[in-house]
């Protein structure tokens, strides 16, 4: 199984980026081989990451480079099946 890219774009001073931080963080040890990496959009690299991946609001958590979860997920087990479904769908359309 490859490993999730999970990359949570954050500014320190923003509540709810620690709500988001918090939830993610609980929610790793239900995912199998995933990398949490929070980035700090008040950083100058961590901005450009942003840019790069079309991230216009924060908190937002990318998965993969690819799906966006904007906002603070209400719970850690909404968030692991929101990814689980999005990995499986990019599984299924591997096999096709």
């Amino acid at each position: 199984m490859s490993e999730t890219l999970l990359e949570l774009f954050t500014k320190p001073d923003f509540p709810h980026c620690k709500a988001a931080k918090k939830t993610t963080t609980e929610a790793l040890p239900c995912m199998n081989e995933a990398l949490l990496i929070e980035r700090d959009v008040s950083k100058k690299e961590d901005y450009q990451r942003a840019i790069e991946l079309g991230v216009r609001e924060i908190p937002t958590l990318v998965v993969n480079g690819k799906y966006q979860i904007k906002g603070t997920p209400n719970t850690s087990e909404e968030l692991v099946r929101f990814i689980n479904h999005d990995i499986q769908k990019d599984k299924n359309k591997g096999e096709a």
